[in-house]
């Protein structure tokens, strides 16, 4: 299902050194670890531990795992990977329940696909089912589910060679990925982890299947596995069943539980370890390194639960103050400083990442860890330790306990990691750092930061020169610091206002007259200047963020207004203008103000081919700040050289970590099937960064911003009406008027001609690549009038119904395999009025023909005969369930935008529940002969020795 090879969690407490064996009892039985009491827990005779959280209030879904204290941890020589190809295996080759042969079964129970997953972490696996609490019977599905992945797999010979496969695909050809690279090293110091083998395709292509039969039957044992339930659930019941179904007799493993402790690694010698990399997904051109280092942490953890927690939290609390600070030092343009610092849990050591480009610098690996010598010396000022006190304190919202995930990640930390969890457990942590002072605090984190690197890991690009460097080149920069040559850390300037008391005072607020909306519970309103703006309080019915405001400023004008010379000058406006910032305050200076003013929100100029405007969602109290943000964004943008010279560098740096390959695929769809919400990707947006004119850019910046009378401001949240009118009335209603002529379409360059007649096109990959990447698409015209509310629903469900049976042919219940995931996407392409279909994956090459007529198999099932009843309820029944859900603020908001730009109905979300529960699978049907009736467009991006 899906790896986590990033498995460093910068969690808020941590346990202890030593796995603490529980012993054998039932329920009620507490122990040394604090657990919350409202969680009924137990332990069965043979060891599989159960925790049942019961929340009333909760959703429908009910949340139930599986964790088995198994993963890449317990990989030996020779089992790359195996920990993730058991966890595949556990949902694919169970006896009797499985997702290859049990689609009818999880039909009829209404468990969706999509709520069938696991994880393999470093130190555990995790498989995961949500199922309906409405539907009796699904609860033991689950369960049986379970109880085969603990005694009932059939790993076979041909159930193993499909996820050979499949865990291939999954990871994309291979561990190519820089960071990965890092992470393999990070674990190899602290010794937990065996080395990959040099070509891990033909590793895992090659094993044999007995090794893999091995390692299942060496670890899967009963008293390495909990059972976690967590939803609206009778407890008593749920248990005596978990009692009943898994309380049978089990031989132990002689390999039960072995750990690779990290308790060791603070006894080992100095470590320093370097790896050249060559990997083939990055860009050859650019060469990068990264430095791991590893300061040991040799203080004694704490028993007391109370002080765990206080441990924890500070060292969550230093951490996010160390970043914070290296961001404040890579405050300037062009900077080349770029480091990260996190805790390797339990705390064995603190590390710091430094990261270099092409050219070796070593001030910069001097500077990151100049900056934990600072800090361990000087401590941290008061004010940067009030504002990142009360950002973690109001991190711990008490709403988070009507979550599942509060429970069940709480649950599993405590689980696996012993990680202490008390009832009230975020009260708690509040209370610590309300309680908790500056000398304190600074006193406390120097036991963490003391001492050089005690180990160095260095990971480049074949050529770096910081590969010539041996470890005593590399000891030799940090001994070179001493509490001589570091000084106290000066903090940068941080302006007091956005706009001058001077400029404010000129702001009155001018007259305004009120307009009609269709919008229920919505009032408009134009302003002396012309602006329109729509109010939406949502007081009687709030959405999920209740104090959230959210609103879109737009015009109707865009990229279509200007000659094609201009495209990439325009494009590339808004990140410009991002990267430089407004009112005389360069992006830094305005991020450290907003940063000061505990502002939370985000607000974004953007442009597209027909409209243009501005977007923001901040909370309450930060709405005159958003005002004031988007009134300078019009009045006063601060566009500098060094600040587009700094955008051009960044955005080049940006695409290694890109899909560059997948993006071309893209690029080259659009040529012959046009899509006017497409932008440039890949290759084509790299290179318009050099055909990005900084002076054009400007002029056509004001252009489009400066004459706000045709702009229109919707504005949804829970707030007080007058309030905000009056702040609009002040900000939006003083936008100056521009006199000269409006923008409007001048050119009908961007347009192309469409036919929809389907065709076979192959793309050459740019960069090297080991899979094919193939995307079908089924396109219809179809006249935007007709395509209405009704008909999205219908194609929405039709969707659904693609994703679930092309999951199922080509990933679940394939005999021979394939892919690993299939995706089915769908949307209406308003400028050229028609609406596509189309599906996604990635294979080897010799796959990709079979796998295409396999999709294409699956919608001509859809186009001969209705859907089967039971898939057609439980995917209709998911879209209402949503629809049950409380509104969220950027669904109200897009439904606003809809009326007012595209003069769509405003349709409650009742009728819209009425309309389905009246749907059959007749009706889809129709759907499916409608849209789905031509041939489709197949697009395969082959790399080049493919080809050949």
């Amino acid at each position: 299902m899906q790896e986590k090879i990033n498995n460093v969690k910068l969690t808020l407490f941590v346990g202890f050194f030593f796995l603490i064996i529980l012993p054998s009892y039932s329920s009620g039985v507490k122990d040394s670890v604090p657990l919350d009491p409202s969680i009924r827990r137990g332990k069965l005779p043979n060891g599989i531990a159960y925790y049942l959280k019961k929340i009333p209030n909760s959703s429908e879904e009910i949340e139930m795992r599986l964790v088995v204290k198994v993963g890449h941890n317990q990989e030996e020589p020779g089992q790359h990977q195996f920990a993730h190809l058991v966890e595949h295996l556990g949902f694919s080759s169970g006896q009797n329940i499985s997702v290859n042969k049990s689609s009818e079964l999880f039909d009829e129970m209404g468990i969706q696909m999509t709520h069938i997953n696991g994880h393999t972490w470093n130190n555990y696996t995790d498989f995961m089912m949500k199922v309906p609490g409405s539907k009796k019977g699904a609860v033991n599905v689950a369960l049986r589910f379970f109880e085969d992945i603990m005694w009932h797999l059939e790993l076979t010979p041909s159930n193993i060679d499909k996820e050979r496969t499949a865990v291939i695909n999954e990871k994309n050809g291979g561990d190519f990925s820089f960071p990965v690279l890092l992470k393999r090293l990070e674990r190899e110091v602290i010794g937990i982890s065996s080395s990959p083998p040099e070509n891990i395709v033909d590793h895992l292509q090659t094993f044999k299947p007995e090794s893999l039969v091995q390692f299942y039957e060496e670890w899967y044992h009963p008293s390495s596995m909990a059972i976690i339930i967590v939803g609206n659930i009778d407890v008593e019941d749920i248990e005596t069943i978990i009692r009943e179904k898994f309380n049978r007799n089990t031989p132990p493993k002689n390999k039960f539980l072995k750990e690779r402790s990290t308790s060791n690694y603070l006894q080992r010698d100095p470590i320093f370890l370097k790896r050249e990399y060559s990997g083939s997904l990055d860009d050859p051109e650019r060469k990068r390194a990264a430095i791991g280092l590893f300061i040991r942490q040799y203080t004694e953890e704490s028993k007391n639960s109370d002080r765990i927690l206080e441990d924890g939290v500070i060292r969550n609390l230093l951490v996010k103050m160390v970043n914070n600070r290296f961001r404040q030092k890579q405050e300037v343009y062009n900077s080349t400083f770029n480091g990260n610092a996190y805790f390797i849990d339990p705390p064995v050591a603190l590390k710091l990442d430094v990261f270099l480009d092409d050219k070796l610098d070593e001030e910069i690996i001097q500077d990151a860890f100049k900056t934990l010598k600072e800090i361990e010396l000087y401590g941290f000022y008061q004010k940067e330790f009030i504002l990142n006190k009360e950002e973690l304190m109001n991190s711990f919202s008490v709403k988070d306990t009507l979550e599942t995930s509060y429970w069940m990640d709480g649950i599993i930390d405590y689980y696996v990691n012993n990680e202490v969890f008390p009832s009230n457990k975020n009260k708690i942590l509040q209370d610590i750092l309300k309680d908790l002072k500056l000398e304190e605090f600074n006193n406390k984190i120097k036991q963490y930061l003391s001492g050089t690197p005690n180990d160095i890991a260095l990971a480049a690009h074949s050529g770096h020169p910081i590969l010539s460097y041996s470890e005593e080149d590399i000891r030799n920069l940090f001994l070179e610091i001493n509490s001589f040559s570091v000084q106290p850390f000066i903090p940068p300037h941080v302006p007091s206002s956005l706009i001058d008391s001077v400029s404010q005072s000129n702001l009155s607020k001018g007259y305004y007259k009120e307009g009609e909306t269709p919008i229920p519970g919505a009032k408009k309103y134009i302003l002396e200047n012309g602006i329109k703006i729509i109010l939406k309080p949502l007081f009687s019915k709030p959405p999920v963020a209740t104090n959230i405001v959210s609103f879109q400023g737009f015009v109707q004008k865009g990229i279509s207004c200007f000659p094609k010379k201009d495209f990439f000058s325009v494009v590339n406006i808004p990140a410009i203008v991002k990267n430089s910032g407004v009112g005389g305050l360069d992006k830094f200076e305005l991020n450290r103000y907003l940063v000061d003013e505990g502002f939370q929100g985000s607000i974004s100029p953007y442009i597209e081919y027909d409209e243009s405007g501005i977007k923001g969602s901040v909370s309450l109290k930060d709405f005159e700040t958003a005002l004031q943000l988007v009134y300078l964004y019009f009045t006063d943008p601060y566009f500098t050289s060094v600040a587009f010279k700094d955008w051009k560098s960044t955005m080049k740096a940006s695409f290694v970590h890109k899909d560059i390959n997948r993006e071309d695929l893209l690029s080259a769809i659009r040529e012959t099937l046009p899509d006017n919400e497409f932008l440039p990707v890949g290759t084509q947006a790299l290179a318009g960064i050099e055909q990005t004119d900084l002076s054009r850019a400007i002029e056509i910046y004001h252009q489009i911003f400066t004459n706000p009378v045709e702009y229109s401001f919707l504005i949804a949240g829970n707030f007080p009406e007058d309030e905000v009118l009056d702040l609009c009335r002040k900000y939006l209603g003083n936008l100056p008027i521009s006199k000269k002529d409006t923008l409007s379409r001048k050119e009908d360059w961007f347009l192309q001609d469409i036919s929809i007649e389907p065709f076979s096109k192959i793309v050459p990959s740019t960069k090297p690549m080991e899979l094919a990447m193939v995307r079908l698409i089924y396109a219809h015209p179809k006249d935007k009038n007709s395509f209405t509310w009704k008909e999205e629903i219908k194609a929405e469900i039709l969707r659904r119904a693609m994703m679930e049976l092309l999951m199922r042919r080509l990933r679940f219940e394939s005999d021979i395999g394939g892919t690993y995931q299939v995706v089915a996407g769908m949307n209406y392409v308003q400028l050229y009025e028609y609406n596509k279909y189309f599906i996604d994956f990635s294979c080897e090459p010799e796959n990709v023909e079979r796998l295409v007529s396999e999709c294409r198999e699956v919608v001509e099932a859809l186009i001969k005969n209705p859907m089967d009843k039971d898939l057609f309820q439980k995917l209709a029944q998911g879209m209402v369930k949503y629809l049950n859900e409380p509104e969220r603020l950027v669904d109200v908001l897009n439904n606003m935008y809809d009326l007012e730009k595209n003069g769509k109905v405003w349709i409650n979300r009742s009728v819209k529940q009425d309309f389905i529960n009246s749907l059959t699978p007749r009706d889809i049907w129709q759907s499916a002969r409608e849209y789905l009736r031509e041939d489709p467009y197949e697009y395969k991006m082959l790399s080049n020795s493919s080809l050949e």
